[in-house]
């Protein structure tokens, strides 16, 4: 049992120096002035509690009667809610003018002096009384009784979600449409194919969506299919049909084994849905040019051939395209701009997110009301443009964007107020939307450190320059990107679909409006110029000679011309050009402004030495290139802060790869040819991402060595800035001391496949959050291992010997939880149960544990923030415990191939009487994840910049997801 008195020192100094940087940050605090006032006091007279703990920590432990162990659970606690209000405080170090990000912030940080303030009610429970500080502990109380209030005049209510500050309701005005949609899906049986014409932005999806997703629809077609795909600009006939197979294998049990081809695909789509009782399919967003020949590329049946209650709705903004389709007019649903009325309603809905929606005092209504009227009633600019404008409390803003440019039938210059607002607050905002809109696929989902790659490239994050050009030691590009992002999603100009557990988005997608807004002004104001996925052959050098950001990403160009020059370009993005074998020379040579360049899934398989001469280079994405090797020249760019080689044929790095000094992201994930790394990597000490899952012959011991300068796995110890870490090895090679000063570590995959044990060094890390551990000769975790506070995430796969866990529920932060192929775990310990454990967990998965026979029983308070449980593929598991069904806030309990765990839930109602219990033999089971994997391999590499490239994972999530 460690020493108790010694850990509360050691929380102690954790929260000192938490505090220290809470003042730190709120001393370089742009707003939210109050709040922060407030916390400041709230945090400087916490300083002498945790002085006076220090001073009776002795005491505490001669005790012997529990103090202790109550004053360690109430101090780590405490410093869990210190590192959130650190993280939040330093969000309010961004300049901004917008309200509604002052207003997420504020919320967060009254909600968070709110949390401390009830913590610390509870602080007699570590016997603080006993040390004469119960009076203080009052005061403070006394001192902070108003503590909900904040500069805006409103109140953050105790219990009120931080991740969502407001309901936003899901259609305004369109009440006829949707009854009438209703109405046509499930009352006309003569209504077959079925429209909703509408222009981009007034709220076709939201409808559809809307409709999809309700309990009527989907109980009306509860013993049929409900699809749903979205065609967009130009869509991918194969990949739309393999959306619908994957699709249909998730709901149905259905013979697929004699697909071999493109054409078995169609043929199987047609005869499964026409033996299937009823199907709904949603359409969403055809193009004119798509739709003639949407259906039968599909293989999809025409009206006459479909079953009498089957339905196709279909949405467009071409009436033609509908017609088409064979959407008659009397089956058209319309979606008209909104009146007056409805418009007021949503904008104010977006614009003033506190004061009951309505303007405040000080603000002339009309002059609010004349910017409404300026989005034409179109409810994505109503939506966009409110919230430009949200929160903000100043006439003068109000002024100036009632004065802009008149409104005209154009629905980008509705759309155009939101970009502008933008420009007032932060100039790189504007250019990181833009990259956001123009660079990318229409659809497209993508991932935070693919957009923020970019961003980097084009030094749009603000950072402290030192001399020489050289940066803050420490800084992180990409943690300000993140910001930038939520930024970007909090105006509603890109959609989150995935967000992490900290909330931050992880991938998102560009409306197309947004994105078809954003490529204009590209083009005619920043000097882009956008060509992406048009089918382009040739470059035309006098077309672009005046551009300064080149995108031609997704089209069949073989070559670029040797006559190039573009001394202007700062930006050249080819990716997708799988035809391009190579880059003249000379028109490297030539580049010599070129910030950013992107040569991923290019042909191209080798590179000119004249690369070495872009000075200016910041990043350079080489990704699934047939690349052998980069020239020795490239240790020449000294500004080169990304530099990914992930999924290439690169077989080493230079050997002075150590020369490139400013280097932050080096990415070789699977470049499975790649032999070795130079010793040199040592010297990349401003390296903080370095991604090497996937390789694995990389290290070895140092008497193993079979290259002159190759690394060892101890070559990387010295790299003190590594915020986020993978590799995979094959021998017992990680040693004592490689891990033990990476103190700052915040995300790491481990995959050993010759380690009983984890170094004990791993420990150090205290600021990791998320941790993948695949490790099969390992035979424990020790139970210092739940001393990871700030553990949000954690997976343990394919630990084969491995045959007990410790304590898992003291992870207090911990929200998700997968445990994948741990064939030797028979059951958990009965404390992850008790009350109180795992009081963060939303997500709990378990999968193919085949020896697993038994869950502990939960007690009431224990897992009391879980949402999702899923168990699958477990055969030895005895039926759950009832009390499974008493978990309040679970949404989703799944069993999937455990044929006895959900016998006796059949039927049985607990506690909580909305928990969705859902099940699947072991048979079927089998049968639908062969299937998935199968249409879902290519998807590997869909969750870039993650860890979790396995295609179970994948399953998993569309599992939580559908």
């Amino acid at each position: 049992m460690p020493d108790l008195g010694f850990v509360s020192g050691f929380i102690s100094v954790a929260i000192d120096n938490t505090i220290q940087q809470i003042l730190d940050s709120i001393s370089n605090a742009v707003h939210c002035s109050d709040e922060l006032a407030s916390l400041k006091d709230l945090v400087k007279k916490i300083k002498p509690i945790i002085r006076d703990i220090q001073q009776h920590r002795r005491e505490f432990n001669s005790k012997g009667d529990g103090s202790a162990s109550s004053v360690n659970d109430w101090l780590r606690k405490l410093e869990n809610l210190l590192r959130q209000a650190s993280t939040t405080v330093q969000q309010c170090t961004i300049p901004t003018w917008n309200v509604f990000s002052c207003y997420q912030t504020s919320t967060r940080v009254s909600r968070l002096i709110s949390n401390i303030n009830a913590h610390l009610e509870f602080s007699s429970l570590i016997h603080i009384s006993q040390i004469h500080e119960r009076q203080m502990i009052e005061t403070m109380e006394a001192d902070m009784d108003s503590g909900g209030s904040n500069s805006h005049g409103f109140h953050a209510p105790a219990g009120a979600a931080v991740t969502k500050l407001i309901d936003e309701p899901l259609i305004v005005g369109q009440d006829k449409a949707t009854a009438d949609l209703y109405k046509l899906i499930m009352e006309d049986p003569e209504a077959k194919n079925i429209g909703v014409l509408g222009k981009g932005g007034s709220g076709k999806t939201l409808l559809l969506k809307t409709v999809f997703n309700s309990k009527k629809v989907r109980s009306h077609f509860t013993d049929g299919l409900l699809l749903w795909i979205t065609v967009s600009q130009s869509p991918s006939v194969t990949n739309l049909r393999n959306d619908l197979y994957t699709q249909i294998t998730l709901q149905k049990n259905v013979d697929s084994s004699k697909i071999t081809t493109e054409e078995d695909v169609k043929l199987w789509l047609n005869e499964t849905l026409k033996q299937s009782k009823r199907f709904a399919l949603f359409v969403d967003d055809v193009w004119e040019s798509d739709a003639a020949e949407l259906l039968e590329g599909l293989g999809i049946l025409r009206p006459v051939t479909m079953h009498s209650d089957s339905k196709l709705v279909i949405s467009s903004r071409y009436r033609s395209a509908l017609l088409k389709m064979g959407v008659a007019d009397k089956y058209t649903i319309s979606m008209d701009d909104l009146i007056e009325d409805d418009s007021w309603r949503l904008f104010a809905f977006h614009a003033f997110p506190y004061n009951k929606r309505n303007p405040p005092a000080n603000l002339d209504e009309e002059k609010a009301k004349i910017v409404c009227s300026k989005c034409g009633g179109l409810p994505l600019a109503l939506k966009v443009v409110g919230r430009a404008m949200a929160g903000s409390t100043d006439p003068h803003q109000w002024e100036w964007a009632a004065q802009s440019p008149p409104n005209t039938d154009s629905v980008y210059d509705s759309l155009r107020l939101s970009y502008d607002a933008l420009g007032r607050e932060n100039v790189n905002l504007q250019l990181c939307f833009l990259y956001t809109a123009a660079t990318f696929l229409e659809d497209k989902i993508i991932s935070v450190y693919e957009m923020i790659q970019r961003w980097v490239g084009e030094a749009l994050l603000p950072m402290i320059k030192l001399p020489q050009g050289r940066v803050q030691l420490g800084y992180d590009p990409f943690e300000m990107g993140k910001t930038y992002l939520n930024l970007l999603a909090d105006r509603c100009l890109i959609e989150p679909l995935m967000r992490g557990v900290d909330g931050q988005v992880e991938y998102f997608r560009v409306h197309d409006v947004l994105r078809d807004m954003g490529t204009k002004i590209a083009e005619e104001e920043e000097k882009f110029y956008c060509r992406v996925d048009c089918n382009l052959t040739t470059l035309k050098e006098k077309e672009c000679s005046d551009y300064t950001r080149i995108f031609l990403s997704d089209n069949q160009l073989a070559s670029l011309p040797d006559s190039w020059r573009a001394p202007q370009v700062c930006s050249l993005l080819l990716p997708g050009n799988v035809y391009l074998t190579k880059v003249p020379s000379m028109v490297m040579k030539s580049m010599m402004s070129l910030k950013f360049l992107d040569l991923s899934g290019t042909g191209v398989q080798s590179l000119p030495e004249s690369v070495g001469d872009l000075e200016q280079l910041v990043c350079l994405a080489l990704i699934a290139m047939p690349l052998k090797k980069l020239p020795r020249s490239v240790s020449k760019l000294a500004r080169l802060e990304i530099l990914d080689v992930s999924f290439s044929s690169v077989i080493t790095l230079p050997s002075s790869i150590h020369k490139l000094t400013s280097l932050r992201y080096l990415d070789i994930t699977c470049c499975r040819e790649m032999q070795y790394l130079p010793s040199s990597i040592s010297r990349l000490t401003s390296l903080q991402y370095l991604l090497m899952y996937g390789c694995t012959t990389l290290w070895k011991r140092d008497e193993q060595k079979r290259y002159k300068g190759a690394a060892c796995i101890n070559d990387i110890a010295p790299l003190h800035e590594l915020k986020m870490l993978s590799f995979t090895n094959n021998g017992d090679i990680l040693s004592e001391g490689t891990l033990k000063s990476m103190t700052k570590m915040d995300t790491m995959q481990l995959t050993l496949t010759g380690m009983e044990r984890l170094p004990h060094d791993i420990t150090n890390m205290t600021k990791l959050r998320r941790l993948v551990l695949e490790c099969s000769l390992l035979v424990k975790l020790d139970n210092s291992f739940c001393n990871f506070q700030n553990m949000s995430n954690l997976e343990l796969s394919d630990c084969c010997m491995l045959e007990e866990l410790p304590h898992l529920q003291k992870l207090r932060s911990l929200k998700q939880l997968r445990i994948i192929r741990c064939p030797k775990l028979k059951r958990f310990p009965n404390e992850f149960g008790e009350m109180g454990a795992f009081p963060s967990l939303e997500i709990y998965s378990l999968v193919e544990l085949n020896q697993l026979e038994e869950l502990p029983v939960v007690e009431e308070g224990a897992m009391a923030s879980l949402q999702i449980f899923t168990v699958m593929e477990c055969p030895a598991l005895r039926p759950l415990p009832y009390s499974y069904l008493d978990l309040k806030t679970v949404k989703k309990l799944r069993i999937y191939g455990c044929p006895m765990a959900a016998e006796n839930l059949n039927g049985v109602k607990g506690a909580n009487t909305m928990v969705k219990v859902m099940s699947m033999s072991p048979d079927d089971t089998a049968e639908v994840k062969k299937r998935y994997l199968q249409v879902k391999t290519q998807m590997t590499g869909w969750l870039y910049g993650e860890f979790w490239c396995d295609e179970l994972f994948l399953f998993l999530k569309s599992l939580e997801a559908f």
